[in-house]
């Protein structure tokens, strides 16, 4: 039976039925079970005022139910509660057949056990030492994205805060992880090295703050473009200048990306926001919304900057490769109106010799 709630009438365990489009929809799916209060409130958050509830498949009881009427029906609905019982046993039975196997992190199966013991080895020489932390997170994110199975993302995460933890604690590995890069513009490079100078950079600016969970942002950082997982392979891929209509696709992934990270509930919106909003500028000419200013969210004004800065490095068959200081005077001379001023500066400063 479908019936139309109020949102703040929703409780954790009904079945929804969202059907918005998808700039009013802030989850991956438009039909799941609400597992959460935070659910609840990005719903409301989004300003849908009602939502069809299936009663059936929903694992609470829906409280008035006799009272409410179809959407669009003046039929008053009524319900044979043992007949009810029986569907919900069934479905739940058919839920925990379908739960997914969770998987671990066990970065051993895809990557060598000499490059693991290299990351983690603090005797080796720093140069040495960063360089294998590059690598196996090339290696890592170049897993993922062959595999984006939402098990294997959430698996994913542990890796990311490896990494972020040696960022934070170990000033050495840092400094040179920002002169180490590679040029080619696979995917899972670019998301590494985004992620790495995203993390160095807010690293930078609020070391002296206890308010912004790091691992977390590391985590959005690395995972920014985990959009493009749904985007043909064969536009990501091409080596010649994209259409009018490949691009369009391109920047569908924003918004992919969000949804995603939502859907899998694996951090709190400030952080799947990066994905969301990493596009955008501080003008207004970004996409996919369009906003500009203070309302991006400074964690994706940072991720911005190391998105820019790492396109006009890399390697492509249709454009000129720029070197580090040539990447940071074009941004600095032409396209400044696209960044916070105060942000470009803490970056240019990442790559100050000492």
């Amino acid at each position: 039976m479908i019936v139309s709630l109020k949102s703040e009438e929703l409780k954790v365990g009904m079945f929804i039925d969202l059907s918005k489009s998808w700039f009013e929809n802030p989850f991956f799916k438009t039909k799941f079970q609400i597992t959460s209060e935070k659910q609840i409130r990005s719903i409301m958050k989004a300003g849908i005022k009602k939502v069809s509830i299936d009663s059936i498949k929903s694992s609470v009881k829906i409280e008035g139910l006799k009272d409410i009427k179809i959407e669009n029906d003046q039929t008053p609905i009524t319900f044979d509660a043992a007949a009810l019982e029986e569907e919900r046993n069934k479905l739940q039975i058919i839920e925990e057949e379908e739960v997914e196997e969770v998987i671990k992190w066990e970065p051993e199966k895809f990557m060598d056990k000499a490059l693991i013991d290299a990351v983690f080895d603090k005797g080796l020489p720093t140069d040495t030492r960063s360089k294998s932390v590059y690598q196996y997170s090339l290696e890592m994110m170049d897993n993922l994205f062959k595999h984006p199975e939402k098990s294997n993302i959430k698996a994913t995460k542990e890796g990311i805060r490896q990494i972020v933890d040696i960022i934070l604690t170990e000033d050495a590995i840092s400094s040179n992880l920002a002169n180490i890069v590679s040029l080619d513009s696979q995917t899972f490079t670019h998301s590494v090295n985004v992620g790495l100078k995203s993390i160095l950079l807010a690293k930078a600016m609020y070391s002296d703050s206890h308010g912004h969970d790091m691992h977390e942002l590391g985590t959005a950082f690395f995972l920014h473009d985990i959009g493009k997982i749904d985007i043909n392979p064969a536009i990501l891929d091409k080596p010649d200048k994209l259409t009018d209509e490949e691009m369009e696709e391109i920047k569908s992934h924003p918004h992919k990306g969000y949804k995603i990270l939502n859907d899998l509930d694996l951090m709190e919106t400030d952080f799947c926001i990066v994905a969301l909003h990493h596009h955008e500028r501080e003008d207004g000419t970004g996409y996919p919304a369009g906003i500009k200013g203070a309302d991006i969210h400074p964690y994706a004004r940072i991720c911005s900057i190391s998105d820019v800065f790492d396109a006009l490095t890399a390697k492509r068959s249709f454009k000129e490769q720029k070197t580090p200081i040539e990447a940071l005077t074009i941004m600095k001379n032409e396209m400044m109106a696209h960044f916070n001023i105060d942000i470009m500066r803490s970056f240019v400063l990442l790559f100050k010799q000492d």
